[in-house]
């Protein structure tokens, strides 16, 4: 999830991803998506505010997308977005960040 579909420009998401905008913005992504299926890029860098309702969303999201064999990018991230997915151990690509105490699995 490191590269954007070049075919597509990132969807800015504004300045909040909060419990009172993830309704609105879930109902925004399902509309972009029915227009413009396949990859899709977000840009999450004028987030101001992100709790843990707005990373369901964007978790869903990918979840979503990969079952069609899609693709979610996260092509900006604000100080603040990279500091939620860092208390949740997760990187800008929404997979769990892999330990450094934890032994590799073989």
């Amino acid at each position: 999830m490191d590269s954007s579909d070049a075919s597509s420009p990132a969807l800015d998401l504004g300045p909040a991803l909060t419990i009172v905008e993830a309704s609105q913005t879930h109902m925004r992504l399902l509309e972009h998506l029915a227009q413009q299926p396949g990859n899709l890029s977000l840009d999450l860098g004028e987030l101001a505010e992100f709790d843990s309702a707005g990373l369901q969303l964007l978790l869903s999201l990918r979840a979503g997308l990969e079952q069609q064999g899609a693709r979610l990018t996260l092509l900006r991230c604000s100080p603040l977005v990279d500091d939620a997915l860092a208390v949740y151990g997760l990187g800008r690509d929404l997979q769990p960040l892999r330990a450094a105490h934890q032994p590799e699995q073989q």
